[in-house]
């Protein structure tokens, strides 16, 4: 990219959001709702490596770089691993290191979103440019959003920076208490839960529940 990178914004909010709950409670829907309602956004880079948000979003995935420069010229930029077949860590990696370079040349926030992140970290390790995502995106407008049906499986990098919790129902008593503790979201309220609602928590406490279907 050739324009020069902007300041740092030193005094931003940092903006973390954990979308978690169980395969078909509606973690997708919301993710992609929340992507086209989003206000004040340049750039939206997306991991993808199913093209399942290429197919939803009825948008071309970048393969190439020259399809890669046009997503990101674009505002919405999907990846998978086509770009480095094989090595789907290396790839994983390299999205996380372009997201926070291109970040910083965007005149307005990027959202940067990762479907299972758990499968790329694990409690006790994290890949560096992802955790530089996390912990410094706020002085380049980065919020990260982060999909997961196994919240007990993620980073403390990631559950410590949390600063929105989205909670669809969830199986797995370990899951569970994961989300309870780490977005103080009453047990009782997550299991009362059905497919398709949603109880979210803010680190401001604000309170919001909700329904897709």
């Amino acid at each position: 990219m050739s324009a020069d990178a902007r300041p740092l914004a030193v005094e931003a909010r940092p903006r973390v959001t954990l979308i978690c709950g169980r395969s078909g409670a509606g973690k997708t829907t919301f993710a992609i709702r929340y992507l086209l309602n989003a206000r004040d956004v340049s750039l939206r880079m997306i991991w993808d490596t199913a093209g399942e948000y290429a197919q939803r979003l009825r948008l071309p995935p970048q393969r190439t770089v020259l399809e890669l420069d046009m997503g990101i010229r674009r505002g919405w930029c999907l990846w998978g691993t086509d770009l480095w077949p094989g090595d789907a860590d290396a790839a994983f990696e390299e999205f996380c290191s372009a997201a926070w370079e291109y970040a910083g040349h965007m005149p307005r926030r990027t959202i940067v979103l990762i479907d299972e992140v758990w499968k790329y970290c694990t409690p006790m390790r994290i890949p560096h440019a992802l955790a530089v995502l996390v912990q410094e995106g706020r002085k380049r407008r980065v919020e990260t959003v982060f999909l997961t049906q196994r919240p007990n499986r993620l980073n403390e990098s990631i559950l410590g920076e949390v600063t929105e919790c989205v909670v669809f129902p969830l199986t797995g008593e370990r899951g569970l208490m994961r989300v309870v503790q780490t977005c103080d979201v009453p047990e009782d309220e997550v299991e009362r839960l059905r497919p398709g609602e949603f109880v979210s928590v803010s680190d401001r406490g604000a309170r919001l529940r909700g329904k897709l279907f």
